[in-house]
């Protein structure tokens, strides 16, 4: 309990008009003394103890103090008013919170049968809520997952300088987003919209926009931004520079993270190098899936753009 009683209050008013103004100054701080004994025995405190404890053995140490009836004392027991009417305060407090405890306890033990004899019903109930919301969230899972195929010819390339080569660009990077991030373009317009981006961005230039879908692709980004330097705008045609740069990066990155061996590194190396044409990214990556089942000396590239992966 003195834990749950670490100080006491202390009127000031009552002090300073009580008779303990009649005392000395060494009366006083015998008396604060005292209550602090009372206080930390939770009021059980025997005069003979507080004469050995705070006077040194003066039996008549606190005879001033018991004139002016500041305590008294007994049956050999020393009593200090201010400090009993705290002390049944929180006694007070402490009963009307175990009862109400308990009270709370009963309450719940009959919550409690009252669950356990409906056990069965409820059991069932929620066993089918929750199979009822599992089939909620399939079908949601299921409305996220569907795509809408878009025909990527039949939007309208014609502000590239090459459109030809600007819808092979495009499918590459459509296909790295549904590869790469499992994601595509909700509708025809969005698709539209975002093509026209890379076009501004591009300023319609088939290089550039070759640069920008690249640079994404290497970088694993979602999105197409703006190049921070931008390439030589001289319209040509993307066979005329190196078309699969992008994979070389893939390549080098998880040779490096220890994702392929060097062997399957070197082979993708030599295939990137002698393509001539885009290789479709998702087929690169099941290609490389499978370079262990292949030989040495084996040519990954099959009819000039496809991999053979099996």
């Amino acid at each position: 309990m003195a834990k749950e009683l670490p100080y006491f209050k202390f009127e000031p008013s009552e002090w300073e008009n009580g008779n303990i103004q009649i005392c000395s100054r060494e009366d006083k701080g015998l008396f604060i003394d005292l209550c602090g004994l009372y206080w930390s025995r939770i009021g059980d405190v025997p005069l003979k103890l507080a004469i050995q404890k705070l006077c040194g053995g003066n039996a008549t140490a606190f005879d001033s103090l018991l004139e002016n009836k500041i305590f008294r004392v007994i049956d050999g027991l020393i009593y200090i008013e201010f400090l009993d009417e705290q002390l049944q305060e929180f006694e007070n407090v402490r009963n009307t919170n175990k009862e109400n405890a308990l009270k709370g306890w009963e309450k719940r033990r009959k919550i409690k049968d009252e669950c356990d004899r409906n056990a069965t019903a409820l059991n069932s109930q929620c066993e089918n809520d929750a199979i009822r919301e599992d089939k909620i969230r399939e079908e949601e899972k299921r409305e996220k997952k569907k795509k809408i195929e878009i025909n990527i010819e039949s939007l309208n390339f014609e502000n590239f300088d090459f459109p030809e080569d600007a819808i092979e660009i495009w499918t590459n990077w459509i296909n790295y987003k549904k590869e790469q991030h499992k994601d595509s373009y909700a509708s025809k317009s969005s698709m539209q919209t975002a093509l026209n981006q890379l076009c501004k961005l591009s300023k319609g230039n088939s290089k550039i926009a070759y640069e920008i879908v690249n640079n994404s692709i290497a970088n694993l980004y979602k999105g197409l931004f703006e190049l921070k330097t931008t390439p030589n705008t001289e319209p040509q045609k993307p066979k005329e520079y190196e078309p699969n740069a992008h994979l070389l990066k893939i390549v080098n990155r998880l040779e490096r993270d220890g994702d392929i061996t060097t062997k399957q590194a070197e082979i993708a190396r030599v295939t990137i190098a002698n393509a001539t044409t885009f290789i479709n990214v998702s087929t690169f990556m099941d290609g490389l899936k499978n370079l262990e089942k292949l030989g040495e000396d084996t040519d990954l590239l099959d009819n000039g753009n496809t991999l053979r992966i099996g």
